[in-house]
């Protein structure tokens, strides 16, 4: 027989465990503060929040010094959530065609806390939002296994979200933002549906990880091979050598220095994965989200250079806009354009900010033209006016073509480029 007494303190002890992984221990609460150098933007760094299996990630959290319950914008990712775009080596190109482009971007902002693929705090925190930057498992500051898109990876993102929505400073609303990498994980994570996720605003973000991943129309990408040696691995937890700084005191972002041994136990390297899976399978499955338990309100941005719209498409959410655009894979999420579209999405469902953002069209296309680019707007994707038409290839002549159906049956081959 259970004693009452025992029973009733057995639950106020799970009462309090539960409490625990939700809120955070009370480490969490034990923030490095730091002065800014920002009017108004208060900024505490490397706050550990505690994962349901006891590892304690890191994060920076970025608020306005007035005190208040503010809707917060999260990002989580790999590349490092303290060094500055502009002082790492393998976003330099990025880095250059950004300012090029726009020139007056660091002289509105200081630009000391823009990471590569993020939203910029000091835009965000004036507007009256919470901005928090999480470095993910095995990254940075964040000790573990550096396994980028795993379900535990996923995971540990949904107990952020709903930690964050938790906190005092928080109105107990999250949206997530960023670009790329950034974006694809919202879509994993929005399909886990954590308490406290409002909106999500995936910008330039593959959906499908076998197509549009891994195996990119079927044939195995290798440009993620220099991602994965030169823009993940730099930033690993322990990595001794790596190039990272951190803009607050110049040191190395990535921990305590582990050995190259521990290091590479403490990695799974997904191209090596891709190439012994060549085919869809568990593998792809399970880091390719199930699109009808994505149901939270989506502001999809697309390009017409890269990732498409497969994820608008799968989504189940009955409130969704899918924007096309041109330009290069980074540049356009840092436009002034950009910034006003994603402020009024999120005041809209962040803030209840009547902005007439529910009056938007639902789908937004920039058309090119010789002269250059227009937008035109419709109610569906695919377009609904769109007239599909079947093209077929004719090795032969090397023409494709909607009359080459009834051309014989022909080879072709050709020397393919080194991938090493």
């Amino acid at each position: 027989m259970i004693h009452r007494k025992s029973f009733f303190a057995n639950r106020i002890l799970l009462s309090i465990l539960s409490l625990f992984f939700i809120f955070g221990s009370v480490e969490a609460t034990l923030a490095e503060r730091v002065d800014s150098g920002v009017p108004g933007m208060l900024f505490e760094r490397n706050v550990p929040v505690t994962m349901t299996d006891g590892v304690a990630l890191r994060v920076n959290i970025y608020r306005p010094v007035k005190p208040g319950h503010y809707p917060v914008l999260m990002s989580m990712g790999p590349y490092g959530k303290d060094s500055r775009m502009d002082s790492v080596p393998a976003y330099s190109a990025s880095w250059a065609r950004l300012i090029a482009k726009y020139p007056d971007l660091c002289r509105k902002s200081s630009c000391r806390y823009l990471r590569f693929e993020e939203a910029d705090p000091e835009s965000w925190v004036p507007q009256g939002y919470v901005v928090i930057e999480a470095d993910s498992r095995g990254a940075g500051s964040s000790p573990g296994m550096l396994d980028p898109f795993s379900p535990r990876e996923i995971d540990d993102y949904a107990t952020l979200i709903t930690w964050a929505a938790h906190q005092a400073w928080s109105s107990g609303k999250v949206g997530l933002i960023g670009t790329s990498y950034q974006a694809i994980n919202q879509w994993m994570v929005a399909a886990r549906q954590p308490e406290g996720l409002a909106a999500i605003l995936p910008w330039d973000g593959a959906f499908d990880y076998y197509r549009e991943i891994a195996y990119y129309g079927g044939i195995l990408n290798p440009a993620w091979k220099f991602w994965w040696d030169h823009q993940v691995v730099p930033d690993q937890n322990g990595n001794g050598g790596s190039p990272l700084k951190d803009v607050v005191n110049d040191q190395r972002t990535t921990g305590e220095a582990l050995s190259a041994d521990l290091l590479k136990q403490n990695r799974v390297d997904p191209v090596a994965a891709w190439v012994s899976h060549p085919y869809d399978g568990a593998l792809y499955h399970e880091r390719t989200p199930n699109g009808s338990r994505i149901t939270v309100p989506l502001l999809c941005v697309s390009n017409w250079e890269d990732w498409s719209t497969v994820g608008y498409m799968a989504a189940a959410s009955k409130s969704k806009w899918l924007r096309i655009e041109t330009g290069d894979h980074l540049t356009p999420f840092y436009s002034e354009e950009s910034f006003a579209l994603q402020k009024r999405f999120f005041d809209h469902f962040l803030k209840g900010a009547k902005d007439g953002w529910d009056k938007e069209p639902p789908v937004s296309v920039q058309v090119r033209r010789p002269d250059g680019t227009f937008w035109a707007t419709d109610t569906a994707w695919p377009l609904p006016q769109t007239q599909w038409t079947r093209y077929y290839l004719d090795a032969g002549d090397g023409e494709m073509g909607p009359d080459k159906v009834g051309s014989a049956t022909t080879e072709k081959s050709y020397a393919a480029m080194a991938t090493a």
